[in-house]
């Protein structure tokens, strides 16, 4: 039988061992994946606050390759402060109510109560049909851009008439128009008009 302090060196190489053993990504995956089961591969889990989009890129050296270019995310505080206790149950990790019950608001201020005129989604609590409750490339968590989120619902051809309304792809409509409500019937922003 071997004595304790036997043992104990044993283990200590053991473990030197694997140590050396693991230090590529690639052989600290099959030692990890030896002794526990869901490890995730190696680059299989994208960092926390980038965003892959498609797309050639020139590498430095003038050759060309097909690579996937790393765009940086707008991240919801909670989130990106590993705060999920805020919205989620440390116990079940479902939410602790829903977003259409008031999740929201619960740290953001009620729109309805700011404005006269309260848009459709607003006004049911719908945040989730504009906005990503983690992250986006889009400013405020939008699910897209201004005007492509606005065009999801609202049709081109249900535009007033005017000049104010010709298709200019660099002004988007919240240029004009707030997105949550306004004091007016069209959401107008002060100084942009009256409503027809």
């Amino acid at each position: 039988m071997l004595g304790r302090h036997t043992r104990i060196s044993m283990i200590v190489i053991l473990a030197a061992l694997l140590l050396h053993i693991a230090c590529s990504p690639a052989n600290r995956y099959r030692v990890l994946t030896f002794f526990f089961d869901g490890v995730p591969a190696p680059g299989s889990v994208p960092k926390i606050g980038y965003a892959r989009t498609g797309g050639d890129v020139s590498i430095e050296d003038g050759d060309s390759e097909a690579v996937t270019p790393i765009v940086a995310l707008i991240a919801h505080a909670p989130f990106r402060e590993n705060k999920c206790g805020k919205c989620h149950n440390p116990e079940t990790g479902g939410l602790f109510r829903s977003v259409e019950d008031g999740l929201c608001l619960t740290c953001h201020a009620k729109p309805q109560s700011q404005y006269t005129y309260v848009h459709g989604p607003v006004a049911v609590n719908a945040c989730l049909s504009c906005h990503h409750h983690h992250t986006s490339k889009n400013k405020h968590l939008l699910l897209n851009d201004d005007s492509t989120m606005c065009f999801q619902c609202h049709d081109r051809d249900d535009l007033g008439e005017g000049p104010h309304h010709q298709v200019d792809d660099a002004r988007s409509c919240t240029t004009c128009h707030h997105a949550h409500g306004g004091s007016n019937r069209f959401f107008l922003k002060p100084g942009q008009g009256s409503e027809p």
